[in-house]
């Protein structure tokens, strides 16, 4: 099989020979030819209430030799077709296919064709997509997108679209979603891969698949030489192409809901990766690094490694801060806050840096690649141990299971001091010290470091946290005023400090006035908004009389005013991906009020104890009366992080039980 004529150059004609004919058909769909019944669905049986329905979707991945490029290059066929019911589904018709290019080479686009049907007084009409309207544009430095939107489109329309990609990064390897925002009735991929490249293969999602084949199938090439007398001699390589088929059907849609990361990390879908190429008479290449190499490959890189070992633009500020700090923890906070105060993050993520810190350092901006690296070399430049960690923040997906570096996005900081470890960022001027941004709390990060690589967890070493104490008196006019005192930390203080930085301090009150009926503003007193270190506090005083209800000889009281949890933010009835809440979370309330003279207290709420399995959390709610004073204290807390949807239905039911305590009512009722 693995003969040395494969070693015979451009010199020699090849002729494929390939058993392609497996390949070339979208299974049972024919392009160009569509049954009535699809036109005349009004809904998809499995979920009514979709905007549209993708009817069947097709994809074939194959090799092919070029003999003039002498190597093999990548095949991609698509074809699909969709069902749009109405309005909402017409974003639908629009359509972008993906191409890499790098220096000459460029992925190419061929047999691009596209209908829209539409049923007309009983009969169908084909509209075809024009040469006119398709287009290219570019995407970024190594992608264009072809463009083109279906003609023609309205409700009850289906669309169908085919075209096939030829590739010669076989790195790229397409992934495939069997899975999308709307209903899926049936998503197949079939890729056919020649024994000489190993691609790792990375499947994931909850939905399980209604074909898994595995088998082998023969290819071969057949070329003509000249023989060792001047003539044409015939010759055929042998060698065994590795068939996948995956299909699922009856896809429901994958929702976005709370407490997830993104999307693209629960949907089903497989992707692959280029690991190794073992050619007949050649020594086996290596494309995949391992951990190590790439720990090896970043230090040494000019927009990496290198940057953070060039300290000397930052020298003076190094000894600046020596001079006026001692223990480690102070000089590590005055390093954060001088990179904070002198560079502004221009909001994109990056592992690699511009090209030159001293650069972006001096020009007071950058990415998070510039800042983060830029704080690394200051830190090292004050004698600590410091190391970058890359990571895939929580928008751009989970970190791979791979070395594959374009799947990191951001890289942060990481300073040791003894068996203490703390995790840096300093691209948000709004974060107290030791804190990551919400959006780096993704599971791990990869430390590099000249002492070896690892994973490290990406957590933070405080909660987020708030705490409200409600103290009700009785007026002159025996009218409840209540005195409120609330602190938060964490992103709770967090959110306070951005909202006053985005619209000022009086814009803040002046909507929480607005908000809140009875609340005066003169009363209102808020403190630390600039000592990120600190909880942020509010005090203020309102009048409770659109809070109370009076019928008859009957006071309806809500002891938890406006700070209930209104409704459970899990919603459906069912998950089969995680709960994902990013950090430990904890809230507190306390109430007390008085019982007016002439009313005893009729009904109160009773109080209740439940916690979580395996200490994932907690809530309590009480009310006890001392003298003629009602207390109310109740609280909850969830540290554990990630639930698994095996323990969704649990979870639910805790949410619940705190909404329906929350809206329990006090009432206290006149003597007869």
């Amino acid at each position: 099989m693995r003969n040395q004529l494969f070693s015979i150059k451009l010199s020699f004609l090849f002729t494929l020979l390939a058993p392609l004919h497996a390949f070339t058909q979208s299974g049972g769909i024919k392009f160009g030819k569509i049954d009535k019944q699809y036109l005349e669905m009004g809904t998809y049986e499995h979920d009514t209430s979709a905007s549209a329905v993708i009817l069947a979707d097709y994809g074939i991945s194959y090799f092919k030799y070029n003999q003039s490029k002498d190597q093999f290059q990548q095949y991609f066929q698509r074809h699909r077709r969709i069902k749009i019911f109405n309005s909402q589904g017409y974003r639908w018709a629009d359509h972008d296919i993906p191409l890499y290019h790098k220096g000459v080479n460029k992925e190419m686009v061929s047999g691009l064709k596209a209908i829209t049907y539409n049923l007309i007084n009983g009969k169908i009409e084909k509209h075809k997509l024009e040469k006119d309207d398709i287009f290219d544009e570019k995407h970024s430095d190594n992608w264009d997108l072809k463009k083109f939107t279906m003609p023609n489109v309205t409700e009850g329309s289906v669309i169908e679209y085919t075209y096939t990609i030829t590739s010669d990064f076989l790195f790229n390897l397409r992934s495939w979603q069997f899975q999308s925002s709307i209903p899926v009735m049936w998503s197949e991929y079939k890729t056919s891969i020649p024994e000489y490249y190993q691609y790792k293969k990375m499947q994931q999602g909850y939905i399980p698949l209604a074909i898994a084949e595995n088998k082998k199938e023969g290819g071969s090439i057949n070329f003509t030489s000249k023989s060792s007398t001047g003539g044409l001699e015939s010759n055929q390589v042998n060698y065994t192409n590795y068939v996948n088929r995956l299909a699922a059907k009856n896809v429901p849609a994958m929702i976005p809901e709370a407490f997830m990361t993104t999307v693209s990390d629960y949907i089903s879908q497989i992707d692959f990766e280029l690991a190794t190429i073992n050619m007949p008479n050649r020594l086996v290449e290596p494309i995949m690094n391992t951990w190590e190499t790439m720990n090896k490959k970043l230090l040494e890189n000019l927009r990496f490694g290198e940057q953070i070992n060039r300290k000397a633009f930052i020298k003076e500020q190094a000894a600046v801060i020596a001079a006026n700090h001692t223990d480690p923890e102070s000089k590590i906070k005055a390093a954060v806050n001088h990179v904070k105060d002198k560079m502004t993050w221009n909001g994109s993520y990056r592992t690699y840096s511009g090209g030159n810190i001293k650069k972006s350092y001096e020009g007071g901006t950058g990415s998070s690649a510039d800042i983060n690296l830029t704080l690394i070399a200051l830190l090292r430049g004050l004698g600590l141990q410091a190391d970058p960690v890359i990571l895939s923040t929580r928008s751009h997906g989970r970190a791979p299971l791979y070395p594959i570096i374009t799947k990191f996005n951001h890289v942060i900081a990481r300073v040791a001091v003894g068996d203490k470890f703390y995790m840096l960022d300093a691209t948000d001027k709004l974060l107290p010290f030791n804190q990551l941004p919400f959006e780096c709390l993704n599971g791990q990060g990869r430390l590099i470091s000249k002492t070896g690589t690892d994973w490290v967890d990406l957590k933070n070493a405080e909660n987020t946290s708030d705490f409200t104490m409600v103290d009700i008196k009785l007026n002159e006019e025996n009218e409840f005023i209540a005195n409120i005192q609330s602190s938060c930390t964490g992103y709770d203080a967090y959110a306070i400090r951005k909202k006053i930085k985005k619209s000022g301090k009086e814009s803040y009150i002046k909507h929480k006035t607005k908000e809140y009926e009875g609340l005066t503003a003169n009363t209102f007193i808020i403190a630390n908004i600039k000592e990120n270190d600190k909880a942020v506090t509010e005090k203020y005083e309102m009048n409770l009389s659109e809070y109370l209800i009076n019928s008859s000889n009957v006071l309806y009281i809500d002891p938890m005013l406006f700070f209930e949890l209104e409704s459970n933010p899990l919603k459906s009835d069912q998950r089969h991906y995680p709960v994902d809440f990013g950090c430990p979370m904890a809230s507190s309330y306390r109430l007390t009020i008085p019982i007016p003279e002439g009313y005893n207290l009729e009904e109160a709420p009773e109080s209740v104890l439940i916690s979580l399995p395996n200490g994932g959390g907690k809530f309590r709610y009480a009310v006890s009366k001392s003298g003629n004073v009602l207390i109310l204290s109740t609280s909850y807390n969830i540290k554990q992080t990630m639930f698994l949807p095996e323990e969704y239905a649990t979870l639910k039911q805790f949410f619940n039980l705190i909404v329906t305590k929350h809206d329990e009512k006090i009432v206290l009722k006149k003597h007869t």
